[in-house]
């Protein structure tokens, strides 16, 4: 276990530490020269040996993971990022998506650039014939781009979750034209093995209609690639998501079916041992090899093996060598969540389970042990379930003790009625797909009626790493608190009570204790093309401007923050750019009151009475001179004003606010065009600001010399995104870069967050 935590560590630093040519040349001389003590110590049996061995072991895995990222870095693909390119490369896996294909490509070949590859590429095309499959070598005519990185707190970076999965780039195809298949030198055995797959997917399509044919090939297959959406929501909010993919769960049914096979026929250790190793590595082959799944078959296999040897088994020792086999395969999977829920999982169940086994008044064996088991696994990952997700179910162990039975029952049916398909018993195969139905009818009944009927889930959040931390240590010493065998008032006792308080008040501290809540905080977010601007007052109180497009960003990020109700909601106008999400906003989260423009079409009212039908919320109307007060910030309307403007309506009556904050001040212009600054400008008001959210985007209609003269920013701030209008324009760059005003735009970015005092401010961006 202390050689797994200090390779752990190890990849962790190292992951963080920005790796160079000399910098790793340095951690090679070091590494050997440990190697070189480590040998010269134990040949002596001097006890300090163990702590060398332990830094080599934190060495090398800072020095693996370093180089990796340094060949990342400097991977020759990179130069042809964007550019037209022709490739040869190989498929060595194809996943259906309903209306395209994705194929990952390896051994890349760009064609007359002399640039060759060991990396992944993820090819996505529309869903046309022939179909590609394992081993076929292509000719493809593409882009190669890299994938989004996260652009905003609370985002998902694309681009990490792929490299993590050791996938370098993305490219596609829209024509049949742009890729051509030259010939098939696959693995022949790798080959049947992924045409079985497809005769099994082919058997589940032939008994089942949507949705529980993606149901079945998720839990069989591994493959939740079709899987509805709403069917994952309902089952990660009642913490099931487990139970639809392929995990230790899934293994360990199929293990204990080969167990009762060798029992029957009567097989010696050895033969269980290799039968073990044939029928559960064909199986994760043809899944996937997903993580979960590999971490459990290794365990068995460690577990089949120290019995074969008649060695004691330490499940925790097991678990470490597991997990080193994992991390020497792919170190970047230790950053992964589903190496972290797996590892986390098996851990709480084995250290809590006992402990909370013992404690429950239930008479029956089997069901306190599934009940501890499910609180253990709830317990324990409830910091990386929430650092994820940032909501922990709470009804997941009620939930587990209906659903997990009944997929078991699924799991065991579902492999005979896929061993009856593929031998063409049809009788026997149509009976079972009929038990298969119901059973799941009954699953989706239950999971559907309590996602329905009860608060399923608790939002916290994304907590702090140092948090995690704490809540690990001070579950350890409650633990060690309660044991029996501690005698209460002893000195152990009160030592670890003192422990206790100390890691609680430390929890405090570093939770609550170091927040200004003098401070105003401003958060520009990265909805591309798009407005949505998120403010958190002195007194905790949450104001959205505008949310973009779709919600999905917003979202998120109000979720990671651990939001749960926005006290107002201002809509510069009407355009999807700027409201698009918002009935998704209505309807995840409280929201008091919604402010908008005096502008009002036919379909604003639809959307506006639509917002009422999901939620009462206090609507109000704002025109010129209106003035709105919260916590300490004021709201100035400064337009629209009436008449309106006919000249680009919309956007030239948009909500024009001026935040007030002591002597910070904020000029929120929506998609303001000249002809509304004109008419501000003609009002002879007081328009100075520090900041200046720019109009429309930097579009070449907005922005005017005479508008930036009078407002007079320090900082300009453009929210724009990729997009064919030409925003931002370059003369409106130029005019604020003359009056010396500094630019940030969250194309270049991402989301741009001020904190100001109402004196001061400081600014940081998402993407450095």
């Amino acid at each position: 276990m202390a050689v797994f935590i200090a390779l752990v560590l190890g990849i962790i630093v190292g992951n963080y530490i920005v790796a160079t040519r000399y910098s790793i040349s340095i951690m090679v001389f070091v590494v050997v020269l440990l190697i070189v003590f480590a040998v010269y110590l134990l040949n002596k049996r001097i006890k300090e040996s163990k702590i060398i061995v332990l830094i080599l072991i934190f060495s090398l895995g800072l020095c693996y993971i370093q180089s990796l990222n340094l060949s990342w870095k400097n991977e020759a693909l990179g130069k042809i990022m964007k550019h037209k390119v022709e490739i040869r490369a190989t498929v060595i896996k194809a996943t259906n998506k309903g209306y395209k294909r994705e194929y990952l490509l390896k051994n890349i070949d760009v064609i007359g650039r002399n640039i060759n590859s060991d990396q992944k590429i993820l090819l996505s095309a529309w869903d046309f014939n022939p179909k590609l499959e394992y081993g076929d070598i292509v000719s493809i005519k593409t882009k190669i781009h890299l994938p989004e990185v996260q652009r905003n707190p609370g985002g998902f970076s694309y681009q990490k979750y792929l490299k993590y999965n050791r996938i370098y780039a993305l490219c596609d195809v829209n024509s049949q034209n742009q890729i051509k298949k030259l010939s098939n030198n696959g693995n022949f055995i790798l080959r049947a093995l992924f045409r079985l797959q497809n005769r099994m997917k082919g058997v589940i399509d032939k008994y089942f209609d949507n949705p529980n044919n993606y149901i079945l090939e998720a839990l069989l297959l591994g493959d939740k690639s079709l899987l509805p959406g709403q069917i994952k929501d309902d089952f990660r909010d009642l913490g099931l998501s487990h139970l639809l993919v392929i995990s230790g769960f899934h293994i360990g049914l199929i293990s204990y079916l080969i167990y009762l096979l060798a029992e029957k026929l009567k097989l010696s250790k050895g033969k269980r041992l290799i039968l073990n190793l044939l029928i559960l590595g064909t199986y994760i082959v043809i899944t996937g090899c997903q993580l979960p799944s590999l971490r459990a078959v290794i365990l068995i296999f460690l577990v089949l093996l120290g019995g074969y040897l008649e060695r004691r088994i330490d499940i925790y020792n097991l678990l470490a060598g597991v997990g080193i086999i994992i991390l020497i395969i792919n170190p970047w999977s230790l950053f992964t969540v589903s190496f972290q829920l797996s590892f986390g999982a098996v851990l709480a169940i084995t250290y809590l389970t006992p402990f909370i086994s013992n404690r429950l008044p239930i008479k029956y064996e089997k069901i306190k042990t599934l009940i501890a088991g499910s609180m253990a696994a709830q317990i324990g990952l409830i910091p990386i379930l929430a650092y994820y997700f940032y909501e922990i179910s709470l009804v997941s162990i009620i939930a587990n003790l209906f659903i997990m039975p009944l997929i078991s029952l699924v799991l065991w049916i579902g492999i005979f009625f896929i061993l009856m398909g593929l031998v063409k018993f049809n009788m026997l195969t149509y009976i079972t797909s009929i038990g298969i139905k119901l059973i799941l009818a009954v699953v989706l009944k239950i999971v559907n009626f309590i996602a329905l009927n009860f608060n399923t889930s608790f939002l916290i959040g994304r907590p702090k790493v140092l948090i995690i931390l704490l809540y690990y240590l001070l579950l350890y010493y409650v633990l060690e608190f309660l044991k029996e065998n501690i005698i209460p008032y002893n000195e152990n006792y009160k030592s670890k009570a003192k422990i206790i308080s100390l890691i609680i008040v430390l929890f405090l501290i570093f939770q609550f204790g170091f927040t200004d809540f003098k401070e105003l905080k401003l958060v520009f977010l990265d909805v591309g093309n798009g407005d949505a601007i998120y403010l958190h007052t002195p007194t905790d109180k949450n104001i959205l401007v505008d949310v973009g497009e779709e919600a999905i960003v917003v979202r998120d990020f109000l979720k990671s923050q651990g939001i749960k109700a926005i006290d107002l909601i201002f809509l510069s106008h009407f355009h999807s750019d700027h409201v698009g999400g918002i009935m998704d906003i209505v309807k995840e989260f409280e929201v008091d009151r919604i402010c908008y423009p005096v502008t009002i079409r036919r379909e604003d009212r639809k959307l506006l009475s639509e917002i009422n039908k999901i939620r009462k919320v206090e609507m109000q109307r704002l025109v010129d001179g209106d003035q709105i007060e919260i916590s300490d910030l004021d709201f100035e309307v400064l337009s629209p004003r009436l008449p309106l403007l006919e000249n680009s309506p919309e956007n030239n009556n948009s909500l024009v606010l001026r935040l007030s904050y002591n002597k910070f001040k904020v000029l929120l212009t929506g998609d303001l065009e000249v002809e509304g600054e004109k008419r501000l400008l003609k009002k002879s008001i007081n328009l100075n600001s520090t900041v200046l959210k720019v109009g429309h985007h930097g579009s070449a209609t907005s922005t005017s010399i005479d508008f930036i003269t009078k407002v007079t920013p320090r900082l300009a701030i453009i929210s724009v995104g990729d997009n064919n209008y030409g925003h931002p324009d370059l003369n409106v760059i130029k005019r604020l870069k003359k009056n010396k005003i500094e630019i940030l735009r969250t194309d270049k970015d991402g989301a741009i967050t001020l904190m100001t005092n109402g004196q001061s401010y400081r600014v940081s961006r998402f993407i450095r």
